[in-house]
C-alpha cells in the first residue's frame, strides 16, 4: 500500500520541480494532476486496487501529454 501512495506523492513533487510551476498555461493542467494523484491515493486506502489501477493508467497518460505540451 505505501509504496503506491508515496510513488503518486512522489510523481507529483517531481512533476513540480522539473517544471516550474508558474507556467501559467500549465497551471491549472498541473493542478487537476495533482487532484487526480490525490484521488489514487485515496482509492488505494479504500483497497478498490481496480479502480486505482484505471486511475493510474489515466494519470500517466494525462502526465506524458502534458510534459510533451511543455516541452515544445
Amino acid at each position: 500500500m505505501g509504496i503506491n501512495q508515496t510513488g503518486a506523492r512522489a510523481s507529483n513533487s517531481a512533476l513540480n520541480k522539473d517544471y516550474m510551476i508558474h507556467k501559467r498555461p500549465f497551471r491549472a493542467k498541473m493542478q487537476k494532476l495533482r487532484r487526480l494523484a490525490g484521488k489514487i491515493v485515496s482509492w488505494v486506502q479504500l483497497h478498490d486496487l481496480r479502480g486505482a489501477e484505471r486511475l493510474i493508467q489515466v494519470y500517466t497518460q494525462k502526465q506524458r501529454q502534458l510534459y510533451s505540451e511543455m516541452k515544445l
